[in-house]
Formats: structure tokens, C-alpha cells, sequence
């Protein structure tokens, strides 16, 4: 649920590109559907096509400074993440990308925001999140 708050804050949001321009973040950012719990034949399938344990479940697919890209972890209440996905982040920062846990979708936002340097709404309005509410 807290990645389809994500996504539906995401569709409105937008950041500067290097030249200026207001690119919408959804066009870099997805899902990865790496976790659950399925059917051994599924995860059997999954498997011999490539899915690995720990892998992020968010990519923000847009290099910004000096970073190559953005791997988030989000977890919910008192989730932890895994040793696998510790292992995973940590290969990502190796290799000169941004990874990170948060906890919730408004501390996605931030983190997000953060990266890019500012969210904007497509006529260039700032986008912010205060006390749990879309300013």
C-alpha cells in the first residue's frame, strides 16, 4: 500500500533536468517485484529468470551528481530489512550508486527530493510534504 502512495504522489511530480527542462519522476522511477510470497512453481520460474533475493525495491533510473542512480528499500512500521538486502545495498553504494532503507512513502518522497535536488509540479511549483500533507 505504501508504494501505491508513492506512485500516486510520484505521477504529479516532476525535477529540473541538467538543462533546465521539468521531467516527470515517473519516467525513471519503478518497482521491483522481487518480495512476496508465491507459489514454489512461480518462484521456481522467477528464479531461473534472474530474480535475486535482497534486490531494492525501487530504482530511480537518472544519474544526478555523483551518483549513477537511486536503490531504495522501503519498509513499513517495524519491518527491518534483510541480511540480503543489506548485502544488496551495500554492492550498489560499492559501484557508485545512492542506496538506501526508509520507512514509509512521505520518507521516500524526502529521499527522493533530496536526490534530485527539489520535486515540482509540471507548471514548476515547489512540492513538499509537511505534517503528512502534500504542500
Amino acid at each position: 500500500r505504501e508504494q501505491i502512495y508513492l506512485f500516486d504522489f510520484m505521477r504529479h511530480a516532476h525535477f529540473r533536468h541538467t538543462d533546465g527542462s521539468l521531467r516527470p519522476v515517473v519516467k525513471y522511477l519503478f518497482a521491483i517485484p522481487n518480495g512476496g510470497h508465491r507459489h514454489p512453481v512461480t518462484a521456481a520460474k522467477m528464479k531461473a529468470a534472474g530474480v535475486k533475493p535482497g534486490v531494492s525495491d525501487l530504482f530511480l533510473a537518472y544519474p544526478h551528481q555523483d551518483k549513477h542512480g537511486l536503490w531504495i528499500e522501503l519498509k513499513v512500521g517495524k519491518g527491518k530489512p534483510s541480511r540480503d538486502q543489506l548485502a544488496w545495498i551495500d554492492s550498489m553504494v560499492e559501484v557508485d550508486y545512492l542506496a538506501m532503507v526508509v520507512w514509509g512513502w512521505k520518507s521516500e518522497v524526502d529521499s527522493v527530493d533530496a536526490y534530485l535536488g527539489g520535486l515540482y509540479t509540471a507548471a514548476g511549483v515547489r512540492l513538499r510534504i509537511e505534517q503528512g500533507r502534500v504542500v
